[in-house]
């Protein structure tokens, strides 16, 4: 997943989410609490809000814990001494792109039993937390992946169905209203980008294998990454100012500048962000209400969406009552009411349109109410695939770096 927050999130919620935490405890009290200590994903929309409501409502439910939320926004994937993979925490949520790397350090314990998921009731990518087939060392939270959007008076666009067709229509001119909108900086952003394509390219992973590395390069999709950039306008796909400014591309979306643009479920967030706090009457912008969604396509074949996967797993050291309390702290995490605390939004705000796991909040009419679009999301997730690997996030990482400095063109307009 990409970077949706800033290092102030980190540092609002490691300060206690500036609410005074703990002020109006006797020291006596505070010794009484047990402290549970978890390190959840940064990279959603409003992180700051959305946690520090977690804190309040499991505190009131289990009065007796002192929850400890902790982020790492700035070096999540880092595999040098900084990132999430080199954090202690009871409970970590992890992009299952890193997973593996957690298991082999002996990091993670398997879920206990009451925890395991019913499989069913879960989107199909959830499958990349259970490893060796039915040992589960992760309870799937978040679902991501890239999607097109296109406006609904776009009738040529939303024929499209593979790179050359959006070739075709954003060649006859170079002006901004006739671009693609994607962000094409950033180690890990390219990274994924380039497994992205090297996917719908080669359809599967067995193909695709052989090419995650920085000394194989599958030129074809070298070639095809470089495509899009050439529809892009200007540098809007390859600017390090527009890539660290976030929310950047779907906030000129809502301004109904471009004519298409990639990204994440949650780039939604900003362009209905943008709707409600900038957008008069004679700005035209565009909402939700005017948007198409497909799968995207980064070849000549089409599409073979893949997605990502944020688990909440537990901490190998973890016995006894700290034990127990990992495992209620991730049941609470899972369970509808919280979910909705995610996903509903405060008045005056937008709605995240983060992914969750659980297949039946797809088609939830509290949540449909502030978020229709939910039902096209579920349409193209379903059919996704999500895999981990032996150091999957260190190798894309490395070739995302490659590409950014030597490989991939600048805009040509």
């Amino acid at each position: 997943m990409n970077k949706i927050t800033t290092i102030l999130i980190s540092l609002f919620i490691l300060l206690g989410c500036g609410t005074g935490k703990n002020i109006n405890q006797t020291p006596e009290l505070s010794l009484d609490k047990r402290e549970l200590k978890v390190s959840l994903y940064p990279y959603i929309p409003n992180a700051e809000s959305f946690y520090c409501r977690i804190e309040k409502l499991y505190e009131e439910k289990f009065p007796e814990i002192d929850l400890k939320v902790e982020l790492n926004s700035l070096n999540y994937y880092d595999h040098e001494g900084k990132g999430i993979i080199e954090s202690e925490a009871d409970v970590y949520e992890i992009d299952a792109i890193l997973l593996l790397d957690f298991i082999k350090r002996g990091k993670l314990q398997k879920l206990p039993a009451e925890l395991i998921p019913n499989e069913q009731s879960l989107l199909s990518v959830s499958s990349i937390a259970k490893l060796n087939n039915d040992d589960w060392f992760g309870y799937p939270h978040w679902a991501c992946g890239n999607f097109l959007y296109l406006k609904n008076n776009d009738s040529e666009a939303i024929k499209t169905s593979n790179l050359s067709d959006i070739e075709r229509i954003l060649s006859k001119n170079d002006d901004i209203q006739n671009s693609i909108f994607i962000d094409l900086k950033g180690t890990s952003t390219i990274g994924e980008h380039y497994f992205d394509a090297l996917m719908d390219e080669l359809g599967d992973y067995n193909q695709a294998r052989k090419y995650v590395s920085v000394d194989n390069i599958n030129k074809s999709v070298l070639n095809n990454l470089n495509r899009v950039i050439d529809v892009s306008y200007k540098d809007f796909g390859r600017n390090d100012n527009y890539h660290d400014n976030t929310g950047f591309y779907g906030r000129q979306f809502a301004r109904n500048k471009g004519r298409i643009m990639v990204g994440y479920s949650e780039l939604l967030y900003y362009l209905i962000d943008e709707n409600i706090k900038s957008c008069s009457k004679e700005d035209s912008c565009i909402n939700q209400g005017n948007l198409t969604i497909k799968e995207w396509y980064f070849s000549d074949k089409g599409s073979n969406p893949i997605s990502w996967v944020d688990v909440l797993s537990i901490d190998s050291k973890l016995t006894g009552q700290k034990l127990k309390d990992a495992s209620d702290f991730i049941h609470f995490m899972i369970s509808d009411e919280i979910y909705k605390e995610a996903l509903i939004p405060k008045w005056g705000e937008a709605p995240r349109y983060l992914l969750p796991t659980k297949k039946s909040l797809f088609k939830n009419e509290d949540i449909l109410k502030e978020a229709p679009l939910y039902p096209n999301f579920y349409k193209i997730i379903q059919k996704a695939v999500s895999t981990t690997d032996d150091q999957l996030s260190p190798k894309l990482r490395e070739i995302g770096r490659k590409l950014d400095k030597e490989l991939l063109i600048e805009n040509k307009r």
